[in-house]
């Protein structure tokens, strides 16, 4: 079974594909000596969304297990607190969507959805890097999100000052 959490159908179908894998969980998740702080961290914020390590990014080589720790944070919060709009969206998929809501004439839509969330996990968020203008929605998107004290959860394959062709803006607020 698949947790669908997905945006009005009128602005990308794409957005109906983003979804947490409810086998991605805290209880199948292997900890070691490298990941101890960021399970401490994804575990504290999946019993308090938003009021610490926010945001967070998690940020390592390929095949450390930065999706399934994501994910479980998703899936807890989906668990505890069913009301609660969480949305997992990989960097391509939401950079697709918004492009796409640009040509259906709905960016704004696009942003008063994502907006809404109570969190947002995006996985490989390095893949904005030089795309400007999805870069200016994720930031609009972003600070929305952070000044409500809604849980903002990252991943990125580097960490945020190794990050090229993204705005000092977004690098900064990654680095809070």
């Amino acid at each position: 079974m698949q947790t669908n959490v997905s945006a009005p159908e009128d602005l990308s179908e794409h957005s109906q594909k983003c979804f947490l894998n409810p086998e991605y969980t805290f209880d199948n998740f292997v900890k070691g000596k490298n990941n101890e702080f960021a399970t401490a961290a994804a575990i504290s914020i999946s019993n308090r969304p938003g009021a610490q390590y926010n945001p967070i990014i998690l940020y390592g080589g390929v095949g450390l297990r930065k999706t399934h720790l994501m994910q479980a944070i998703g899936n807890q919060i989906k668990a505890d607190n069913p009301h609660m709009k969480v949305m997992y969206v990989s960097g391509p998929e939401f950079t697709t969507n918004f492009v796409q809501s640009i040509r259906m004439n709905k960016a704004h839509e696009f942003e008063r959805y994502y907006k809404s969330l109570d969190m947002l996990i995006v996985d490989d968020v390095q893949f904005l890097e030089g795309k400007e203008s999805t870069q200016d929605s994720f930031f609009q998107i972003f600070n929305s999100l952070y000044q409500l004290k809604k849980q903002i959860v990252l991943s990125c394959d580097k960490p945020p000052h190794q990050l090229e062709g993204l705005e000092e803006r977004l690098i900064t607020r990654f680095q809070w």
